[in-house]
């Protein structure tokens, strides 16, 4: 009675733990676009033309690059982005990006860039500011750059402290978000969660595939309609929430490569039930 009551148990036990696939899955996907090493993929898909074209911060940085003594190319804000988004220089924002949230697990909240670290930066990318300027950049050049980003930017005034303090957040919930343990913990207990679905449908171990799949599926799904409207049907959002769209292509990209990458997952695992269950039945190992 008591095998046949914890036979009875495992439908529901089951369904408990396919929710909590789904939750953790959520969580785990939603940590993973959150990650400093996104900073490069969204740049290249953000319009920042759009955004800050005919603004006073798009004259003052195309003004500024103009009027520097070296530069022998008329640049507008579209040259400027294209700039920004090539690899090589979004790349380097994305170490930059890395580096800050580094140290906010690290717990520096005074970190900032440097001015040696930002003259660095310029002659990594010289090959790329020699064409940008379509002049070949000599050391003097790069520095007068670096102190020239440096004043637009205003690096000593992005100290990790002082951005959380503009947010108006304390240190711990970017960090605990920030941190790669809360990853790796919640990867772990969607595989513990895995293997205790099999456990529980230890009879009939087959079932045990959709039931950790669909979760998976579903939440990649999810990812690709929040794609579908922040892309296609920015309207369904509301007036309000619609204005912020202008800013999300590179968010919009991620929640489509995540969805892609997590509904085939979902539906991979999903489908080796028909794989595995005519074998595991021809076994006669499922007790019917």
């Amino acid at each position: 009675m008591r095998q046949e009551a914890n036979k009875k148990g495992n439908p529901f036990l089951s369904g408990i733990f396919c929710i909590l696939m789904f939750l953790l899955t959520c969580i785990f996907i939603g940590l993973l676009m959150i990650r400093a090493g996104n900073t490069a993929v969204i740049i290249r898909h953000t319009d920042f033309a759009e955004i800050i074209d005919e603004t006073e911060i798009s004259y003052y940085i195309v003004n500024t690059l103009n009027n520097l003594p070296f530069n022998e190319m008329e640049i507008d804000i579209f040259t400027v982005e294209e700039f920004i988004k090539s690899d090589a220089v979004s790349d380097e924002i994305g170490n930059v990006a890395q580096r800050y949230a580094n140290a906010l697990t690290r717990g520096d909240l005074d970190f900032h860039l440097s001015s040696d670290d930002v003259f660095n930066i310029v002659m990594n990318l010289e090959p790329e500011f020699s064409e940008l300027f379509d002049h070949q950049m000599t050391t003097e050049d790069s520095d007068r750059l670096a102190r020239t980003i440096n004043d637009i930017v205003g690096f000593e005034g992005f100290r990790v402290g002082d951005i959380l303090e503009d947010v108006g957040i304390g240190n711990t919930i970017p960090f605990l978000f920030i941190s790669p343990y809360l990853l790796i913990f919640v990867g772990i207990l969607c595989f513990v969660v895995v293997l205790t679905l099999f456990w529980l449908n230890k009879n009939k171990p087959a079932n045990a595939f959709p039931l950790a799949g669909i979760p998976v599926l579903i939440t990649g799904l999810i990812l690709l309609a929040g794609w579908l409207v922040l892309n296609y049907y920015p309207h369904l959002l509301g007036e309000t929430l619609m204005r912020f769209t202008r800013i999300t292509g590179g968010v919009a990209y991620l929640l489509m490569l995540h969805g892609i990458v997590t509904a085939s997952v979902g539906l991979i695992f999903s489908l080796l039930y028909f794989f595995f269950k005519p074998r595991i039945v021809k076994g006669k190992r499922v007790i019917r």
